[in-house]
C-alpha cells in the first residue's frame, strides 16, 4: 500500500463545476466575513443563483452552452466592494479548486475568479474574460 496521494482530477464536467461552486458558497456562506454581507446585502434566491453559477461557470470554463443567459454579476453588485471581501473571495474560491481539482482547467477557473473580482471590486458590472493559456 502506498501512502503517495492520488492526484487530484481536473474540472472536465458540469457535475465537477457543480461540485465547485457548492462547496465555494459552502465556504462563502459559513465564512465570518463574507456570510453576514451575502445574508444583509444580496438578498439572494439560491435555487436561481446557484443555476446561473452552474452555467456561468460551465460555459466559462467547458464552453457548454447555458439555458439561459447567466447573469451572476447584478447580485454580486449588492455585495461589499472592499479589498479586504475581495481577497477573502479568492482565498475561498482558490481553496474550494484547490480541495477538489488540479490541472489547465482548474487553473483558468482561478483566473477567471480573479478577473470577475476585480471587475466587482472596480465596479465594472460587464464581465469579459481574457483568454488563459
Amino acid at each position: 500500500m502506498s501512502d503517495t496521494p492520488t492526484p487530484l482530477p481536473d474540472i472536465e464536467s458540469v457535475r465537477d463545476v457543480q461540485a465547485l461552486v457548492d462547496a465555494f458558497y459552502h465556504k462563502a456562506n459559513h465564512d465570518e466575513l463574507l456570510a453576514p454581507a451575502f445574508r444583509a446585502a444580496a438578498h439572494v434566491y439560491w435555487p436561481r443563483h446557484l443555476t446561473s453559477f452552474y452555467e456561468f461557470w460551465s460555459l466559462e470554463l467547458l464552453s457548454v452552452r447555458p439555458n439561459s443567459t447567466p447573469r451572476p454579476v447584478p447580485t454580486h453588485l449588492a455585495l461589499p466592494r472592499t479589498t479586504s471581501h475581495h481577497n477573502r473571495w479568492l482565498q475561498l474560491f482558490d481553496a474550494a479548486v484547490e480541495e477538489r481539482f488540479a490541472g489547465r482547467c482548474a487553473g483558468r477557473a482561478k483566473s477567471v475568479a480573479r478577473q470577475v473580482a476585480a471587475a466587482l471590486v472596480e465596479g465594472m458590472p460587464h464581465y469579459h474574460p481574457l483568454p488563459v493559456d
